[in-house]
């Protein structure tokens, strides 16, 4: 009595299945991108949260240094954590910016227009971290062209770190912090310059590498 007409048999519909695989694969697609999201917001909140520069404008709005030149767009970090992030805001700060060496010489010009503004013919160099052979090798290049301008340049270590640098830079008088985004930190910085400030020793600026 139940059974089906040949009209009612052809009018049915069968649900179609789909495959397991169509199932798995879409439940993989989604655990990928929410372990992209779960590793994006760790990654951001690391960068955020470790204590070092992360633009210049933390020396200008955190310390109300004078920023003398700004090298960070050269800089090679691919190492450094938030390295990646640095370089690509970089690119988009950075499309116009000048060769290397006229920078170099831009700085040598501002570092000598500040000395005599300031009456200083000395002035002693100086940094929170430690220099790359590179970016010694820039230091060097500086001294060597203030020299030509009759203003003698010495770069010291770390006065937190070093007695000899503390006592030397006291005895010239003024100074510039070599510094650098990603790796020097607020709190050294902060105790750089109130051993400074304490020995009356006049802050010329700021350099970021």
């Amino acid at each position: 009595a139940n059974t089906l007409t040949d009209t009612e048999a052809a009018e049915t519909v069968v649900p179609e299945k789909l495959p397991l695989t169509s199932g798995l694969a879409k439940y993989l697609i989604l655990g990928l991108i929410l372990g992209i999201f779960l590793w994006a917001v760790v990654w951001a909140m690391i960068y955020i949260l470790v204590p070092t520069l992360k633009t210049t404008d933390d020396i200008t709005r955190c310390f109300q240094y004078y920023l003398m030149a700004d090298l960070s767009c050269y800089q090679n970090s691919n190492k450094r954590f938030g390295a990646g992030l640095d370089k690509f805001l970089g690119k988009l700060r950075y499309r116009d910016a000048l060769p290397l060496e006229e920078e170099q010489r831009l700085l040598a010009t501002n570092l000598k227009v500040t000395c005599r503004k300031e009456e200083v013919s000395s002035v002693y160099l100086t940094s929170s971290y430690v220099m790359s052979d590179a970016e010694q090798q820039r230091i060097d290049a500086l001294i060597q062209s203030l020299a030509k301008e009759n203003i003698t340049a010495v770069y010291g270590r770390s006065i937190e770190r070093d007695a000899e640098s503390y006592e030397k830079m006291t005895e010239v008088g003024s100074v510039v912090y070599i510094e650098r985004l990603g790796k020097s930190r607020f709190d050294s910085l902060e105790k750089i310059s109130a051993m400074t400030e304490k020995q009356g020793v006049k802050i010329l600026g700021v350099v970021v590498m």
